[in-house]
């Protein structure tokens, strides 16, 4: 089976897997093919087998695949499995300048940012939107300010470090490992014998 999706074709193989085969002139002759909901080195083969001129690492707002992983966690395999062949595009979760550099550190190429900007437009229309870019703005410069980053390809240079601490691996109070059973006492249990007035039985 073959179908025509938005200027590729899906093609479903013998495992019934569906497969893009290739990917169509774009409507706009000169406009970039971008992949959007790449997130493994896999995504990134088929994605530029097939002719794209850019992948975008997104999860759609995690609301596609429930226990999707989070982008931040999936970026370095991506940029890792790109290679410099093209662009890498990320967004997801970003609602600090922080977030810009960590995912520009990663290796993103660009960051996108989507919620916030509604925020700012709910809030203050227009000009809540450009509160949100100028927040953004200031708090990146803070940050390479305070990393010692002159450029963002400075940024792109940085190391980051993923520290274990040891709080971090402990279970939480409410994991049935270590939760504590709850105490069995006459006040918390339902007694057996029902009221004389209602039917019911007396708590």
């Amino acid at each position: 089976m073959t179908d025509t999706y938005q200027n590729g074709i899906i093609s479903q193989d013998s495992d019934g897997d569906y497969v893009l085969e290739k990917l169509g002139t774009p409507n706009a002759k000169g406009l970039p093919v971008i992949v959007k909901g790449v997130n493994c080195a896999e995504d990134v083969e088929v994605a530029l087998t097939a002719g794209a001129d850019g992948v975008y690492v997104t999860n759609h707002g995690g609301r596609e695949i429930d226990g999707a992983p989070a982008t931040i966690d999936v970026l370095p395999e991506v940029v890792e499995a790109v290679n410099g062949r093209c662009p890498v595009i990320f967004d997801g979760g970003v609602r600090r300048g922080s977030h810009v550099f960590k995912a520009l550190a990663l290796g993103a190429d660009l960051v996108g940012i989507g919620r916030p900007y509604l925020y700012g437009l709910a809030l203050g229309g227009p000009h809540g939107v450009a509160s949100i870019i100028n927040e953004l703005n200031d708090e990146l410069k803070i940050d390479m300010q305070l990393t010692g980053c002159k450029t963002i390809e400075d940024v792109k240079h940085a190391r980051l470090t993923d520290f274990q601490y040891a709080g971090d691996t402990k279970p939480s109070s409410t994991d049935p490992r270590v939760r504590k059973p709850y105490p069995v006492t006459a006040v918390n249990q339902i007694k057996s014998e029902p009221d004389a007035a209602s039917g019911a039985s007396h708590h």
